[in-house]
């Protein structure tokens, strides 16, 4: 072989190579390309991803908010259902004291109207004593 062979042969496989480091470099380039889109898609993604847990955060303050207001209403709720149970325990209680006092007027009425019969009574007698007291007076006039 020849020098200029030999040159020849250095030359094709300089070209080859070069060939094929253009290829490798399309074909890193592309990579690259590739690889940016994905950081970008990524990129939205996380974005994406820290606005939907902010949103959750806020509902779940909110929701908080709402369940802690439930339960302080609630927890009046109970207080005023004690305050009622004590007023109608007390109602009852003077209901029964005024059906008692009712049974003690009726029986108090019960009494006046066995007196008023006897002062009737008393009455009619005292009539009939006061005409015939006035029938023995005329008789003596």
């Amino acid at each position: 072989m020849s020098r200029s062979e030999i040159l020849d042969g250095f030359r094709e496989m300089r070209a080859y190579m070069d060939y094929g480091f253009a290829l490798l470099q399309a074909q890193l380039d592309a990579m690259r390309a590739e690889m940016a889109a994905f950081r970008n898609d990524m990129e939205a993604f996380r974005t994406e991803m820290r606005a939907g847990f902010a949103q959750m955060d806020r509902r779940f303050v909110r929701l908080d908010d709402r369940v802690t207001s439930l339960e302080t209403d609630v927890a009046g709720l109970k207080s005023d259902v004690a305050v009622l149970k004590t007023d109608v325990g007390m109602l009852k209680s003077d209901v029964a004291e005024l059906k008692s006092d009712v049974a003690v007027l009726k029986t108090d009425v019960g009494m006046l109207k066995s007196d008023v019969a006897e002062l009737k009574s008393d009455v009619a007698v005292l009539k009939t004593d006061v005409a015939e007291i006035r029938t023995m007076l005329d008789v003596d006039r």
